[in-house]
């Protein structure tokens, strides 16, 4: 019972001491800014780092590319793909998503919606974040 203890405590210590790479993305898929923080994304997880990402601003389209074609499609394909590496935490800006005239509803199972106070709270427990503004 005290090995699992020790056991359980030690995974969660090493969970926490995980660096963690905090991206925010504010561009359109069209953009190399916004390839640019998926690649440095992909990258960072395949290094074993945890990457936490805030879409907002013309970002936000990538989460509705599902059924479209082009970089919206490819897009949101890529942040699926992420998402399902269970190391990707994805917060979105509602605000964003309605004065774009999108749905509210959730665009991308694992994509948790949120607003702006999320970046702070980002900058605050990621170790390096990463803006990929023009």
């Amino acid at each position: 019972m005290l090995d699992s203890s020790i056991q359980a405590a030690s995974v969660k210590v090493q969970e926490d001491n995980k660096k963690k790479l905090g991206i925010i993305l504010y561009t359109s898929p069209t953009t190399s800014q916004f390839w640019f923080g998926i690649e440095i994304a992909k990258r960072a997880l395949a290094k074993g780092y945890g990457v936490r990402m805030f879409a907002w601003g013309d970002s936000v389209y990538a989460l509705y590319g599902s059924g479209s074609t082009g970089a919206y499609s490819k897009a949101s394909n890529e942040l699926v793909s992420m998402l399902s590496s269970g190391n990707l935490v994805l917060d979105v800006c509602t605000t964003c998503i309605k004065s774009r005239g999108l749905t509210n509803s959730n665009p991308i199972a694992g994509a948790n919606l949120s607003g702006m106070h999320k970046i702070p709270e980002m900058i605050k427990t990621c170790h390096k974040t990463l803006a990929m503004i023009p």
